[in-house]
């Protein structure tokens, strides 16, 4: 009996010391090493394109006409996430 309470109080006494000695050293690191890893960009790709032709006024007030290009564009990433946006370029 005294042999299973020596055990019982040193399992516990070097499980108490190993969770103190990670809290301790992880508190006292400048780096901390985490289980997380920023995701980033695996392909881009280019979803439509079209050409508008849009009317403008100069400061005369005589209208002129313009094309504008515009793109959509998706992102995937590695965790399978995706992201769309539109760009427009003038022509």
């Amino acid at each position: 009996m005294k042999l299973i309470l020596t055990l019982a109080i040193v399992i516990i006494a070097s499980l108490g010391s190993a969770s103190a000695t990670d809290r301790y050293t992880t508190k006292s690191a400048t780096v901390y090493t985490v289980d997380y890893c920023a995701p980033y960009v695996v392909c881009t790709q280019k979803v439509a394109s079209c050409r508008k032709q849009y009317t403008s006024y100069d400061h005369c007030g005589r209208p002129y006409s313009y094309w504008v290009t515009i793109v959509t564009y998706r992102d995937v990433y590695n965790t399978g996430a995706t992201r769309t946006y539109t760009r427009t370029f003038k022509a």
